[in-house]
């Protein structure tokens, strides 16, 4: 960004098929594409260093890249490559909504956790199935609480991660080794700020994705939820956060921080320093291929983006 405008750093025509995946590789700057049934990894400065080309029959519609490790999950079928060589597959019971990968299951290979439509969420070390966990409707969405890099962590050792459903609830669960265990819930028919009656709490829709971020700098992390009719949430659970998921409450009280709908589903959300301020930072991208930043910097007000370039305007306390 300069002076509040987008500047193109690169740009890269990949394959002939739809983009169905983008990721960056776990605590690398390399970016890795899922294109048809190939992948193709890029350099920050934009140079392809690998292409894989697979012999999937499913689009690669979910990737996650550790080290020399990719996965990849089509409609039905999960894939792993090391060393970009097929080591393994299998069939998912139901259809594969999101995939995620963390040290859960004992080694060194990452384990993969997927959500699927049949109302279950499972965990793989490698192909063989480890954990199934049944939720209360089909899960649309995973995201972590808990940093996922095994550099941080080890392998079993208590993790704490979010789920979605397509009823619109979003909630928090403890991995680990031995089980998974749902700690807290934000219901589907949390009142909205500022409204009154029936309308106040009505039924949210389908959670497309999930991140969390200290983008309010309260000192926890603050829960992202992007859904399927456009909205776009932050919540904030204040400092109950890491206290009540320990002692396993069920229900914990939210703080629906900031709420705007996009009017087109969200599809994909990250955080990160966009316009150079001294906040965290969304970036989200929607069904019609908008891609949208939101910040709490009060430069960002500015039409002109010339605040953005200086940095002179003092803190606002909503996105702008």
């Amino acid at each position: 960004m300069k002076r509040g405008e987008v500047q193109t750093e690169w740009k890269q025509a990949v394959g002939d098929r739809e983009i169905a995946s983008v990721v960056l590789q776990l605590g690398k700057d390399r970016l890795f594409v899922g294109c048809g049934q190939s992948i193709h990894g890029y350099t920050r400065k934009g140079k392809e260093f690998v292409k894989i080309q697979t012999n999937l029959a499913e689009t690669i519609n979910h990737l996650f890249v550790h080290e020399n490790v990719i996965w990849t999950g089509g409609e039905y079928i999960m894939n792993i490559y090391d060393q970009c060589a097929d080591c393994g597959s299998c069939s998912v019971k139901d259809r594969i909504n999101d995939l995620l990968c963390a040290p859960v299951a004992p080694g060194d290979m990452l384990s993969a956790i997927v959500a699927c439509q049949d109302k279950f969420i499972r965990i793989y070390n490698g192909p063989s199935l480890y954990h199934e966990f049944g939720v209360e409707g089909p899960a649309s969405a995973l995201g972590f609480y808990s940093d996922p890099d095994p550099e941080t962590r080890k392998s079993g050792d208590p993790m704490l991660m979010l789920y979605g459903t397509e009823q619109g609830n979003v909630n928090l669960c403890k991995v680990d080794a031995k089980q998974m265990q749902k700690t807290a819930t934000i219901s589907d028919r949390q009142m909205r700020p500022g409204m009154a009656g029936p309308a106040a709490a009505t039924r949210r829709a389908r959670v497309c994705t999930l991140h969390t971020a200290d983008v309010l700098k309260s000192g926890t992390l603050d829960f992202l939820v992007g859904r399927d009719d456009g909205n776009f949430e932050v919540w904030n659970l204040g400092e109950s956060s890491v206290a009540a998921f320990s002692n396993g409450m069920d229900q914990l009280p939210p703080t629906l921080c900031f709420e705007t709908c996009l009017q087109e589903s969200i599809q994909s959300m990250d955080s990160g320093n966009v316009t150079g301020s001294e906040h965290t930072e969304v970036v989200l991208t929607t069904y019609g291929g908008k891609v949208l930043a939101f910040t709490p910097e009060g430069a960002a007000r500015d039409p002109t983006g010339a605040a953005v370039a200086q940095m002179e305007e003092p803190d606002g306390c909503a996105f702008g």
